[in-house]
């Protein structure tokens, strides 16, 4: 089994970071993992942290998103519902 992993890419705290996802997300559709985890913290607005789970979604396998203490802080209403 080919696990990928990544975690705490805080996508929304500078350029660099939103623009490593679509990096990230090149290399990991060429090496083709049975199973992608991210976790931690990767944005703190629920349109970002959509926006930036949509750039994974070609990525080949099984997702899991565990999401940091960012994300959990946001309130109820606005909680990711799932990773595409």
């Amino acid at each position: 089994m080919r696990l990928a992993y990544a975690s705490d890419l805080h996508a929304d705290l500078c350029d660099a970071n939103e623009e490593f996802l679509s990096h990230l997300a090149t290399h990991l559709q060429r090496e083709s993992p049975d199973v992608f985890v991210l976790a931690g913290d990767l944005a703190e607005s629920v349109a970002t942290v959509e926006a930036s789970l949509n750039v994974f979604r070609d990525v080949p396998g099984e997702h899991i998103y565990l999401p940091g203490n960012h994300t959990i802080s946001l309130p109820r209403k606005n909680r990711i519902r799932h990773m595409s």
